[in-house]
């Protein structure tokens, strides 16, 4: 007996002195000592610290597409992964840096992210740093990153062509000139142009555009005026079909690849387009190549010994040239001031002249017919012609020819 009161003593002090800090009262009561040790164990599953469970990694669950112009209002949502294997999702607010997140394990965390641009990669890279603190302390940090088209890299809409449209998707559209625009399309939900405003650089907003929009049953148009250079976008909340056009009440005809033919080359007619909607209205033709309109036959350089005159004519439509040769050559003929020269023997002259050479002929050639006894010392083509008397006396020929073909002899006498 008194060792099972020594035993039910024991058992209340201690559960006493276990639950003291937690305002607890325990009043006397039959305790065996199982009961006892299941308290106990009860006791330190609630002293375990709780950052036994730590953070080891965080990373985003990322769509398929984001864009400048929504990703700030996007839900964006986060895996943690903690040491045991577990997972949980958590919804964090882009507006609202630093903000502190804490989990049952006594794990708190907060994040921030920046906006880059990257060589060769298109968009926007926004990183997202996350830093963990446990419940002692212990400090770490994850880092992921999402990719984010800028205006340049979403799909551009283009007049008169059909688009199948995914949720959330955008296309813009920069109006080559001010007009109605329509977006005629499928589907139960709504599809509207909106201005991009640009407030810095690679962030938008979107502005109301005014619209009118009509339902006929399987499709519906939506309309509005938009202006020559400025940035739109075509929106929609569902998987959709567009077509975008201009609307017009007549078509505006350009001309286009018009070419003029000439004698040269053959021209075209050009194709006929609608200014405003593209559309081909008419095809163009081939022009034939042109004759020639020829001026009249004109002297450009008269007749020499050696070539014909030469007349030329131009077409006053190419300008092309033609040159062809005019009558004759002139005849070469010449004169000499000597028909005979007496010299001594060892004495020179300069006097023999060649004349009266027609026009373009010259001398060519002066040749002695007996050297010992005169020699050509030298001779110009306008017929300058000096001779040297050697030692020996008699008569030799001095024969004189033209370029033209005229040919001359003058008789040289040697004597003492």
């Amino acid at each position: 007996m008194k060792k099972k009161c020594l035993t039910l003593l024991l058992a209340i002090a201690l559960v006493v002195t276990n639950v003291e800090g937690t305002g607890l009262l325990v009043h006397g009561a039959d305790f065996t000592s199982e009961e006892v040790s299941e308290v106990n164990e009860i006791q330190m599953a609630k002293e375990t610290p709780k950052s036994k469970n730590g953070i080891v990694k965080i990373a985003l669950i990322k769509k398929k597409y984001y864009d400048v112009f929504t990703f700030l209002d996007e839900d964006i949502s986060v895996k943690i992964t903690y040491k045991d294997g577990t997972t949980r999702t958590e919804t964090i607010d882009l507006h609202n840096e630093n903000t502190k997140y804490n989990d049952k394990y006594g794990n708190t965390y907060y994040y921030s992210f920046s906006r880059k641009r990257t060589v060769n990669v298109k968009g926007w890279t926004y990183v997202f740093s996350y830093y963990v603190t446990d419940a002692e302390g212990n400090k770490k940090t994850f880092t992921d990153k999402i990719q984010v088209n800028g205006l340049a890299e979403m799909p551009r809409a283009e007049i008169n062509k059909k688009y199948q449209i995914k949720k959330n998707i955008r296309y813009t559209v920069i109006p080559s000139r001010t007009a109605e625009y329509t977006i005629t399309y499928t589907g139960d939900s709504n599809m509207w142009f909106w201005e991009v405003n640009e407030w810095e650089p690679g962030r938008y907003s979107l502005g109301f555009v005014d619209r009118e929009k009509n339902d006929y049953g399987s499709y519906k148009v939506v309309k509005s005026k938009l202006e020559k250079g400025k940035k739109y976008v075509i929106t929609t909340v569902d998987d959709n079909s567009f077509y975008l056009s201009i609307l017009e009440t007549k078509h505006e005809k350009i001309t286009k690849l018009a070419k003029k033919a000439t004698c040269k080359e053959k021209g075209y007619t050009g194709d006929v387009y609608c200014k405003n909607c593209g559309k081909l209205l008419t095809k163009g033709k081939v022009i034939e190549k042109l004759s020639h309109k020829w001026s009249k036959w004109k002297k450009i350089s008269g007749a020499t010994v050696l070539k014909p005159a030469k007349q030329q004519r131009y077409c006053t439509l190419c300008k092309s040239v033609q040159t062809k040769d005019s009558g004759n050559k002139l005849k070469s003929v010449m004169k000499v001031n000597y028909n005979t020269i007496t010299l001594k023997t060892k004495k020179s002259t300069g006097k023999l002249k060649v004349s009266g050479m027609a026009k373009g002929d010259y001398v060519t050639k002066v040749q002695s017919g007996n050297t010992g006894i005169v020699k050509v010392v030298k001779f110009t083509k306008d017929g300058k012609i000096q001779l040297a008397a050697q030692r020996k006396t008699g008569t030799a020929k001095i024969t004189i020819r033209l370029a033209g073909g005229a040919v001359k002899s003058v008789t040289v006498k040697v004597q003492k």
